[in-house]
């Protein structure tokens, strides 16, 4: 037993240098490891929002996606719709212009009898007398409040067809908004993308730079066992 305390004794410095140096490179591992799982850590939940963010945005855009074959089945519809009304409309002038044409050409009493239609006169309102028409006092009143509105249709007419181009401004405006925030998304898209690049770029740096902190206390580990090898080789290890 005296013979084992005495080699303690004597190789208490080397002993105390190699317990200190295990305790070293054992604290230094265990910092090293919780560095790199603080970085996991931190990786993790970066890449976690990104991917809430990613697929945010893949809602978005399918809803978009939906909402953009809404509004072409929409657009469609609203063609087809004008295209009715204006081949309406192409078809009352030609008729307009025809009846006029006939107007033209009627017999007195026809024409008389087409004023009395036209103006929603009594029967009788009108009559012809020669190349002069007679028409009774209601009649003739009628008429005129009839021809009243003629003004009055046309300006709104014009009033409408304004009103009209001005809503196509707001929907091509609506539509250059449209095209606006769709190229933000694709923006916010690409930037997304160049941060989980760089997430990952940081991460691979961290984890280099973990290494390299290993390789040089390896470094010095071996300077600490090159001199605890010089003291066994000069002290030796026996008493």
């Amino acid at each position: 037993m005296n013979t084992y305390i005495e080699w303690f004794r004597h190789h208490e410095r080397l002993i105390l240098s190699i317990l200190a140096a295990l305790v070293l490179v054992f604290g230094i591992h265990r910092v090293l490891g919780w560095i790199e799982h603080r970085d996991q850590l931190v990786y993790d939940r970066d890449k976690a929002v990104l991917q809430a963010q990613v697929e945010k945005n893949a809602e978005a855009a399918k809803q978009n996606a939906a909402l953009a074959q809404q509004y072409s089945a929409l657009a469609q519809q609203v063609l087809n719709e004008n295209t009715k009304l204006e081949q309406a409309i192409t078809a009352r002038d030609t008729a307009t212009k025809k009846q006029q044409t006939a107007d033209q050409a009627l017999a007195p009493s026809d024409l008389a009898t087409r004023w009395t239609d036209l103006a929603g006169l009594p029967i009788g309102a009108v009559k012809p007398a020669g190349d002069l028409y007679t028409i009774t006092d209601a009649g003739a009143r009628r008429t005129v409040i009839v021809l009243e509105r003629i003004p009055e249709l046309e300006a709104d007419l014009v009033d409408k067809n304004t009103e009209l181009a001005n809503a196509q401004k707001q929907v091509t405006a609506a539509e250059g908004r449209v095209t606006g925030l769709t190229g933000e998304v694709d923006g916010l898209h690409k930037q997304i993308g160049e941060a989980d690049k760089a997430c990952k770029d940081q991460v691979a740096l961290v984890k280099t730079q973990a290494r390299k902190s290993k390789w040089a206390w390896f470094g010095r580990g071996a300077i600490v066992g090159a001199i605890v090898w010089q003291i066994i080789s000069h002290g030796g290890l026996s008493k």
